[in-house]
């Protein structure tokens, strides 16, 4: 039988695609199938030879060869028949991925310090010249596979490139202004030595991992038995007036360079507690049978009054209420041995006063830090 040239061509299909179509470029990875079709020999069983590049030859008696793509796998390939003249050539390219990778956050504020990695997959042992752009443009002088920001200033987005790979993705940096913080203080700026003052800092900012300092003039606070921290929140147990100052606070990140702004400084004012001073009306003596008015006349506080009430115990502590007015405690007796008066029949408290009706005994009531004795004296007509 006489040989004649038959019309061979070879097909490169990627099994990537469900339509086998024609590539001659494919990424790092991918299946790649060779099909070697001799046009014309359909009836004639055929030994093939596959060709990448002059000295390289794979044999087979299949029409397809199928391998998985590596970079190594890039080249000029070719196929014949026994008896058919050798193929056109097809070229494959197999490139690779290059991603971007930022730490420490895609999200970073001004200031900061970032590092881009131009992580290019299935490279191998490569070694490779990099390429950086921002915004589309080549940053110049930029060649290796880390690139540091010292400083970030603006927002952009960046993309690299391997000298043998494709730009298969690009990340954006968002940059911010440094979050401002704000100071607030309660239950308020003045209070009473005793009270529990509570400061909190909120920071306008998205991120949820904050740390934050607290600062009374240019000390930062340390936490201690009565100063406690939550979260955002510090607490003063028990203030005294040494508390009194200028506070600030700010919030870090951890493992990032990076302080919010400090807040404005909020005032803080710790005042001793108020007196209260006891008044009898009529003046003693009094007599038996007669009704006394007791007074108590706390100093002036206004701004305490407003915000809740205090109740003035004998053992000269202060205690919380939500209410909106003084609350009044009567006692009959020594500091050191009283008794508690109650509403009764004879005894009717109303705000401030205390109404005692008919006077039978000398009594020393005591109301706050003050005492008057009041004694009833026998008449005689």
């Amino acid at each position: 039988m006489g040989s004649s040239a038959l019309l061979l061509k070879l097909l490169l299909m990627s099994l990537v695609y469900s339509g086998l179509t024609e590539v001659t470029s494919v990424v790092n990875a991918n299946p790649v199938t060779l099909t070697c079709d001799i046009q014309g020999g359909e009836n004639i069983q055929w030994t093939y030879r596959s060709f990448k590049d002059p000295h390289d030859t794979y044999r087979t008696t299949e029409a397809e060869f199928s391998f998985t793509a590596n970079v190594s796998d890039s080249g000029v390939y070719s196929c014949r028949g026994e008896r058919s003249d050798i193929s056109a050539a097809v070229t494959l390219t197999v490139s690779v991925k290059a991603v971007v990778e930022v730490t420490p956050d895609q999200r970073v504020f001004r200031g900061e310090t970032v590092t881009l990695t131009c992580d290019i997959q299935g490279g191998g042992d490569i070694q490779w010249t990099y390429s950086w752009f921002k915004d589309g443009s080549v940053i110049p002088d930029i060649t290796e596979r880390d690139y540091n920001i010292t400083s970030v200033s603006d927002s952009a987005v960046y993309s690299c490139r391997g000298e043998r790979s494709d730009i298969n993705s690009v990340v954006t940096l968002t940059v911010s202004a440094l979050p401002t913080s704000t100071l607030t203080v309660t239950p308020d700026s003045t209070v009473f030595t005793g009270e529990t003052v509570y400061l909190t800092c909120v920071i306008n900012s998205d991120h949820s991992d904050w740390r934050y300092e607290w600062y009374k003039g240019s000390v930062m606070l340390q936490t201690s038995e009565r100063y406690t921290e939550n979260r955002n929140t510090l607490t003063i147990k028990r203030s005294e007036t040494s508390d009194a100052g200028l506070y600030t606070c700010r919030g870090d990140i951890d493992g990032r360079s990076v302080s919010s702004q400090s807040s404005s400084a909020v005032s803080l004012l710790v005042k001793d507690l108020p007196r209260s001073t006891l008044t009898v009306t009529p003046d003693s003596p009094v007599f038996t049978g007669e009704t006394v008015n007791l007074t108590c006349v706390i100093e002036s506080y206004s701004d305490w009054r407003q915000r809740n009430g205090l109740k003035y115990d004998r053992s000269y502590d202060w205690t919380y209420y939500q209410t909106a007015e003084w609350r009044y405690e009567w006692f009959k007796g020594r500091k050191d041995n009283n008794l508690i008066l109650k509403d009764s029949q004879r005894y009717t408290e109303n705000g401030d006063t205390l109404t005692i009706r008919g006077a039978t005994e000398s009594i020393r009531v005591i109301s706050g830090v003050e005492d008057r004795e009041m004694k009833d004296q026998n008449h005689h007509s």
